[in-house]
Protein backbone atom coordinates (compact mmCIF):
# COMPACT_ATOMS: atom_id res chain seq x y z
CA UNK A 1 0.00 0.00 0.00
CA UNK A 2 2.60 2.47 0.80
CA UNK A 3 4.22 1.46 -2.67
CA UNK A 4 0.89 1.77 -4.01
CA UNK A 5 0.65 5.24 -2.24
CA UNK A 6 3.98 6.81 -3.38
CA UNK A 7 3.95 5.65 -6.89
CA UNK A 8 0.16 7.79 -7.30
CA UNK A 9 2.17 10.75 -5.37
CA UNK A 10 4.94 10.92 -7.73
CA UNK A 11 2.61 10.97 -10.51
CA UNK A 12 0.10 13.68 -9.14
CA UNK A 13 3.97 15.80 -8.24
CA UNK A 14 4.75 15.04 -12.16
CA UNK A 15 1.41 16.35 -13.46
CA UNK A 16 0.98 19.71 -10.56
CA UNK A 17 4.76 20.58 -11.40
CA UNK A 18 4.70 20.25 -15.29
CA UNK A 19 1.31 22.51 -15.53
CA UNK A 20 1.98 24.55 -12.61
CA UNK A 21 1.55 28.19 -14.23
CA UNK A 22 1.91 31.60 -11.95
CA UNK A 23 0.57 34.60 -12.33
CA UNK A 24 1.50 37.52 -10.33
CA UNK A 25 -0.31 39.81 -7.97
CA UNK A 26 1.26 42.68 -9.23
CA UNK A 27 1.09 44.57 -12.21
CA UNK A 28 2.40 47.99 -12.74
CA UNK A 29 2.17 49.56 -9.24
CA UNK A 30 4.30 52.44 -8.53
CA UNK A 31 3.81 52.00 -5.06
CA UNK A 32 4.38 49.04 -2.96
CA UNK A 33 3.96 48.16 0.71
CA UNK A 34 5.39 44.94 2.37
CA UNK A 35 7.55 43.66 5.22
CA UNK A 36 11.00 43.57 4.74
CA UNK A 37 12.34 40.06 5.28
CA UNK A 38 15.58 40.30 4.00
CA UNK A 39 18.71 43.30 3.59
CA UNK A 40 21.71 43.25 1.37
CA UNK A 41 23.84 46.36 0.91
CA UNK A 42 26.77 46.58 -1.20
CA UNK A 43 28.51 49.30 -3.12
CA UNK A 44 25.95 51.91 -1.83
CA UNK A 45 23.68 49.24 -3.47
CA UNK A 46 20.51 48.20 -1.72
CA UNK A 47 18.77 45.07 -2.28
CA UNK A 48 15.74 43.85 -0.36
CA UNK A 49 13.00 40.98 -0.45
CA UNK A 50 9.58 42.30 0.26
CA UNK A 51 6.80 40.30 1.51
CA UNK A 52 3.59 42.44 0.22
CA UNK A 53 0.66 40.39 -2.24
CA UNK A 54 3.64 38.24 -2.79
CA UNK A 55 7.52 38.29 -2.39
CA UNK A 56 9.49 40.68 -4.81
CA UNK A 57 13.31 41.58 -4.51
CA UNK A 58 13.65 45.54 -4.73
CA UNK A 59 16.47 47.22 -5.88
CA UNK A 60 17.84 50.67 -5.19
CA UNK A 61 21.00 52.09 -6.71
CA UNK A 62 23.35 54.68 -5.09
CA UNK A 63 20.82 55.19 -2.15
CA UNK A 64 21.04 54.13 1.61
CA UNK A 65 18.45 52.05 3.70
CA UNK A 66 19.13 52.09 7.35
CA UNK A 67 16.18 50.22 8.72
CA UNK A 68 15.73 46.61 10.24
CA UNK A 69 14.31 43.19 8.98
CA UNK A 70 10.52 43.21 9.88
CA UNK A 71 10.12 46.91 9.14
CA UNK A 72 6.90 47.56 6.54
CA UNK A 73 8.26 50.31 4.13
CA UNK A 74 6.04 51.88 1.23
CA UNK A 75 8.50 52.31 -1.91
CA UNK A 76 7.75 54.18 -5.13
CA UNK A 77 9.41 53.39 -7.89
CA UNK A 78 8.64 50.81 -10.95
CA UNK A 79 8.48 47.23 -11.77
CA UNK A 80 11.73 45.44 -14.06
CA UNK A 81 11.51 42.27 -16.06
CA UNK A 82 13.97 39.71 -14.50
CA UNK A 83 15.53 38.76 -17.59
CA UNK A 84 16.85 35.01 -18.73
CA UNK A 85 20.40 34.47 -18.96
CA UNK A 86 21.60 34.95 -22.35
CA UNK A 87 25.21 32.59 -22.31
CA UNK A 88 24.16 28.85 -21.55
CA UNK A 89 27.39 28.48 -18.96
CA UNK A 90 25.70 31.47 -16.22
CA UNK A 91 24.21 31.38 -13.36
CA UNK A 92 20.35 31.34 -13.64
CA UNK A 93 19.43 34.33 -11.57
CA UNK A 94 15.91 34.48 -12.92
CA UNK A 95 15.44 30.57 -12.69
CA UNK A 96 16.49 30.90 -8.70
CA UNK A 97 14.25 33.71 -7.76
CA UNK A 98 11.51 31.49 -8.83
CA UNK A 99 12.90 28.60 -6.51
CA UNK A 100 12.40 30.70 -4.05
CA UNK A 101 9.07 31.92 -4.76
CA UNK A 102 10.02 35.84 -6.46
CA UNK A 103 8.47 36.40 -9.73
CA UNK A 104 8.91 40.68 -9.71
CA UNK A 105 11.42 42.91 -9.73
CA UNK A 106 10.85 46.37 -8.67
CA UNK A 107 13.11 49.25 -8.68
CA UNK A 108 12.48 51.94 -6.16
CA UNK A 109 13.66 55.09 -6.04
CA UNK A 110 12.16 56.43 -2.57
CA UNK A 111 10.78 54.54 0.37
CA UNK A 112 8.79 55.72 3.77
CA UNK A 113 9.06 53.76 6.72
CA UNK A 114 5.43 52.78 7.79
CA UNK A 115 5.58 51.15 11.33
CA UNK A 116 7.68 47.88 12.58
CA UNK A 117 6.13 44.39 12.65
CA UNK A 118 5.33 42.44 15.57
CA UNK A 119 6.23 39.35 14.55
CA UNK A 120 8.82 37.63 17.27
CA UNK A 121 10.59 36.11 14.38
CA UNK A 122 11.96 38.95 12.91
CA UNK A 123 12.31 40.39 16.39
CA UNK A 124 14.23 37.25 17.22
CA UNK A 125 16.20 37.78 13.98
CA UNK A 126 17.31 40.96 14.79
CA UNK A 127 18.30 40.42 18.65
CA UNK A 128 20.45 37.97 17.05
CA UNK A 129 21.99 40.03 13.98
CA UNK A 130 22.86 42.98 16.27
CA UNK A 131 24.59 40.82 18.95
CA UNK A 132 26.67 39.01 16.41
CA UNK A 133 27.24 42.68 14.48
CA UNK A 134 29.02 43.63 18.01
CA UNK A 135 31.85 40.72 17.38
CA UNK A 136 35.04 40.98 15.27
CA UNK A 137 33.95 37.75 13.96
CA UNK A 138 30.31 38.77 11.99
CA UNK A 139 30.80 38.15 9.11
CA UNK A 140 31.87 34.72 10.02
CA UNK A 141 29.21 34.28 12.24
CA UNK A 142 26.54 35.90 10.19
CA UNK A 143 27.51 33.06 7.38
CA UNK A 144 27.52 30.29 10.11
CA UNK A 145 24.31 30.93 12.32
CA UNK A 146 22.06 33.41 10.12
CA UNK A 147 23.31 32.04 6.80
CA UNK A 148 24.07 35.18 5.60
CA UNK A 149 27.07 34.99 3.23
CA UNK A 150 26.67 38.51 1.73
CA UNK A 151 29.30 39.83 4.28
CA UNK A 152 32.16 37.52 3.06
CA UNK A 153 35.32 38.78 1.19
CA UNK A 154 35.08 37.87 -2.26
CA UNK A 155 38.05 36.32 -2.53
CA UNK A 156 37.77 34.13 0.63
CA UNK A 157 34.52 32.75 -0.38
CA UNK A 158 35.44 31.96 -3.67
CA UNK A 159 37.87 29.98 -2.14
CA UNK A 160 35.27 28.09 -0.68
CA UNK A 161 33.70 27.58 -3.60
CA UNK A 162 36.77 25.80 -5.11
CA UNK A 163 37.03 23.78 -2.09
CA UNK A 164 33.10 22.83 -2.66
CA UNK A 165 32.29 23.10 1.25
CA UNK A 166 30.26 26.27 0.48
CA UNK A 167 27.43 23.91 1.68
CA UNK A 168 28.97 24.34 5.03
CA UNK A 169 27.29 27.73 5.40
CA UNK A 170 23.58 26.80 4.06
CA UNK A 171 22.25 26.12 7.25
CA UNK A 172 20.93 22.40 7.18
CA UNK A 173 21.50 19.11 8.77
CA UNK A 174 25.25 19.66 10.49
CA UNK A 175 23.72 22.77 11.80
CA UNK A 176 20.71 21.39 13.31
CA UNK A 177 22.36 18.17 14.57
CA UNK A 178 25.53 19.96 15.96
CA UNK A 179 22.41 22.67 18.25
CA UNK A 180 20.36 19.51 18.66
CA UNK A 181 23.22 17.50 20.62
CA UNK A 182 23.94 20.47 22.52
CA UNK A 183 20.53 20.74 23.66
CA UNK A 184 20.63 17.61 24.50
CA UNK A 185 23.38 17.52 26.42
CA UNK A 186 22.02 20.53 28.94
CA UNK A 187 18.96 19.39 29.20
CA UNK A 188 18.85 15.69 29.88
CA UNK A 189 20.07 16.63 33.44
CA UNK A 190 16.65 18.51 34.15
CA UNK A 191 14.05 16.46 31.48
CA UNK A 192 15.82 12.98 31.06
CA UNK A 193 13.35 11.69 28.37
CA UNK A 194 11.48 14.62 27.63
CA UNK A 195 13.96 16.79 26.14
CA UNK A 196 12.28 16.95 22.60
CA UNK A 197 9.43 18.76 24.50
CA UNK A 198 12.10 21.92 24.18
CA UNK A 199 14.21 20.60 21.46
CA UNK A 200 11.48 20.27 19.11
CA UNK A 201 10.20 23.83 19.47
CA UNK A 202 13.85 25.47 19.34
CA UNK A 203 14.62 24.30 15.90
CA UNK A 204 11.41 24.97 14.87
CA UNK A 205 11.93 28.38 15.90
CA UNK A 206 15.06 28.83 14.54
CA UNK A 207 14.26 27.42 10.96
CA UNK A 208 11.31 29.90 11.09
CA UNK A 209 13.94 32.59 11.79
CA UNK A 210 16.40 31.12 8.82
CA UNK A 211 13.47 29.81 6.54
CA UNK A 212 15.72 28.23 4.06
CA UNK A 213 15.34 25.27 1.63
CA UNK A 214 18.19 23.20 3.87
CA UNK A 215 17.30 24.16 7.17
CA UNK A 216 13.23 23.66 6.54
CA UNK A 217 14.38 20.12 5.54
CA UNK A 218 16.66 19.55 8.26
CA UNK A 219 14.42 20.53 10.85
CA UNK A 220 11.19 18.64 10.27
CA UNK A 221 13.30 15.83 8.99
CA UNK A 222 14.68 15.91 12.85
CA UNK A 223 11.47 16.42 14.32
CA UNK A 224 9.65 13.76 11.35
CA UNK A 225 12.33 11.09 12.57
CA UNK A 226 12.29 11.05 16.20
CA UNK A 227 8.55 11.68 16.42
CA UNK A 228 8.30 8.45 14.75
CA UNK A 229 10.88 6.84 17.19
CA UNK A 230 8.94 8.49 20.38
CA UNK A 231 5.43 7.16 19.30
CA UNK A 232 6.77 4.14 17.32
CA UNK A 233 5.57 4.20 14.12
CA UNK A 234 6.52 2.18 10.84
CA UNK A 235 7.47 4.68 8.84
CA UNK A 236 10.89 4.20 7.17
CA UNK A 237 13.54 7.78 7.02
CA UNK A 238 13.26 7.48 3.37
CA UNK A 239 9.29 7.84 2.96
CA UNK A 240 9.56 10.71 5.91
CA UNK A 241 12.75 12.39 3.24
CA UNK A 242 10.14 11.65 0.54
CA UNK A 243 6.89 13.15 1.96
CA UNK A 244 8.96 16.38 2.97
CA UNK A 245 10.01 16.50 -0.60
CA UNK A 246 6.49 16.14 -1.96
CA UNK A 247 4.88 18.58 -0.01
CA UNK A 248 7.52 21.42 -0.41
CA UNK A 249 7.49 20.50 -3.87
CA UNK A 250 3.36 20.99 -3.77
CA UNK A 251 3.88 24.63 -1.90
CA UNK A 252 6.72 25.53 -4.35
CA UNK A 253 7.35 23.35 -7.93
CA UNK A 254 9.68 26.15 -8.91
CA UNK A 255 11.98 25.03 -5.81
CA UNK A 256 13.20 22.87 -8.40
CA UNK A 257 15.40 24.87 -9.94
CA UNK A 258 17.12 26.02 -6.53
CA UNK A 259 20.53 24.33 -6.00
CA UNK A 260 20.47 23.93 -2.30
CA UNK A 261 16.55 22.43 -1.91
CA UNK A 262 18.29 19.73 -4.60
CA UNK A 263 21.41 19.44 -2.50
CA UNK A 264 19.78 19.20 0.42
CA UNK A 265 17.39 16.06 -0.44
CA UNK A 266 19.92 14.01 -2.75
CA UNK A 267 22.28 13.84 -0.37
CA UNK A 268 20.39 12.87 2.30
CA UNK A 269 18.72 10.27 0.34
CA UNK A 270 21.84 8.76 -0.73
CA UNK A 271 23.05 8.76 2.79
CA UNK A 272 20.07 7.11 3.98
CA UNK A 273 20.63 4.52 1.30
CA UNK A 274 23.80 4.24 2.74
CA UNK A 275 23.55 4.20 6.36
CA UNK A 276 23.81 0.29 7.06
CA UNK A 277 26.94 -0.02 5.00
CA UNK A 278 28.12 3.18 7.02
CA UNK A 279 27.75 1.92 10.34
CA UNK A 280 29.15 -1.02 9.91
CA UNK A 281 32.46 1.22 9.65
CA UNK A 282 34.69 1.51 13.04
CA UNK A 283 37.59 3.42 11.98
CA UNK A 284 36.42 7.36 12.50
CA UNK A 285 38.74 8.99 9.40
CA UNK A 286 36.95 5.93 6.83
CA UNK A 287 33.48 6.69 8.00
CA UNK A 288 34.02 10.30 7.01
CA UNK A 289 35.75 9.43 4.17
CA UNK A 290 32.88 7.45 2.84
CA UNK A 291 29.70 9.76 4.23
CA UNK A 292 32.36 12.93 2.11
CA UNK A 293 32.54 9.89 -0.82
CA UNK A 294 28.72 9.59 -0.99
CA UNK A 295 27.57 13.07 -0.60
CA UNK A 296 29.82 14.57 -3.53
CA UNK A 297 29.11 11.48 -5.85
CA UNK A 298 25.12 12.29 -5.08
CA UNK A 299 26.06 16.11 -5.44
CA UNK A 300 28.10 15.43 -8.69
CA UNK A 301 25.75 15.60 -11.24
CA UNK A 302 23.96 18.94 -9.84
CA UNK A 303 27.27 20.77 -9.25
CA UNK A 304 28.03 20.63 -12.93
CA UNK A 305 24.65 21.23 -14.30
CA UNK A 306 24.57 24.60 -12.13
CA UNK A 307 28.58 25.77 -12.15
CA UNK A 308 29.94 23.63 -15.02
CA UNK A 309 32.75 22.23 -13.09
CA UNK A 310 33.78 20.67 -9.99
CA UNK A 311 36.94 19.79 -7.85
CA UNK A 312 37.61 16.00 -8.15
CA UNK A 313 39.30 17.04 -4.79
CA UNK A 314 36.57 18.01 -3.12
CA UNK A 315 35.77 14.96 -1.02
CA UNK A 316 38.79 14.66 0.55
CA UNK A 317 39.34 18.17 1.55
CA UNK A 318 35.90 17.71 3.56
CA UNK A 319 37.05 15.04 5.36
CA UNK A 320 39.75 16.96 6.90
CA UNK A 321 37.30 20.51 7.20
CA UNK A 322 33.57 19.25 7.70
CA UNK A 323 35.38 17.72 11.17
CA UNK A 324 36.89 21.08 11.93
CA UNK A 325 33.86 22.67 11.16
CA UNK A 326 31.14 20.90 12.72
CA UNK A 327 33.04 19.79 15.86
CA UNK A 328 35.16 23.16 16.79
CA UNK A 329 33.87 26.16 14.49
CA UNK A 330 30.20 25.82 14.84
CA UNK A 331 29.86 24.81 18.28
CA UNK A 332 32.61 27.93 19.58
CA UNK A 333 30.59 30.36 16.99
CA UNK A 334 27.06 29.54 18.90
CA UNK A 335 29.14 30.18 22.14
CA UNK A 336 31.06 32.82 21.38
CA UNK A 337 27.42 34.40 20.88
CA UNK A 338 26.48 33.94 24.63
CA UNK A 339 29.79 34.39 26.17
CA UNK A 340 31.79 36.91 23.71
CA UNK A 341 35.19 36.04 25.24
CA UNK A 342 35.55 34.01 22.96
CA UNK A 343 35.81 35.66 20.08
CA UNK A 344 39.40 36.54 19.57
CA UNK A 345 39.86 32.62 19.69
CA UNK A 346 37.39 32.55 17.02
CA UNK A 347 39.26 34.86 14.65
CA UNK A 348 42.54 33.38 15.34
CA UNK A 349 40.77 29.66 14.28
CA UNK A 350 38.86 31.43 11.40
CA UNK A 351 42.89 32.87 10.34
CA UNK A 352 44.00 29.67 10.32
CA UNK A 353 40.75 28.22 8.58
CA UNK A 354 41.26 30.63 5.62
CA UNK A 355 44.97 29.86 5.49
CA UNK A 356 43.88 26.29 5.24
CA UNK A 357 41.55 26.95 2.86
CA UNK A 358 43.91 29.06 0.62
CA UNK A 359 45.94 26.14 0.01
CA UNK A 360 43.59 23.78 -0.82
CA UNK A 361 42.47 26.17 -3.43
CA UNK A 362 45.67 27.34 -5.03
CA UNK A 363 46.98 23.64 -5.14
CA UNK A 364 43.27 21.73 -6.37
Amino acid sequence: MIYLFNFILVIFLLFYCCNYNYESLYNDEKEIIGVVTKIVKKNNNVQLIIAGKEKIIANCYQCDFNYEIGTIVKLKGYFNEIKENSNFNLFNYKKYLMSIKIYKNFIFIDYEYLKSSNSIIYRAYNIMNKKIESLKSSYFLKAMILGDTSFFDESIYENYKINGIVHLFAISGMHVGVIASLLTIILKKFLKNYTYLIIFPILIFYMLIINSASIIRSVLMYVSTYSVKIFKLKISNINILFYLFSINLFINPCAIYNMGFLLSYTIAFFLLLSSRKIAKISNYFLKALMVSFISFLASLPIIINSNFEFNILTPFINVLIVPFVSIILFPLSLITIFIPIFDDLLIVLLNGFDILNVFFSNNS
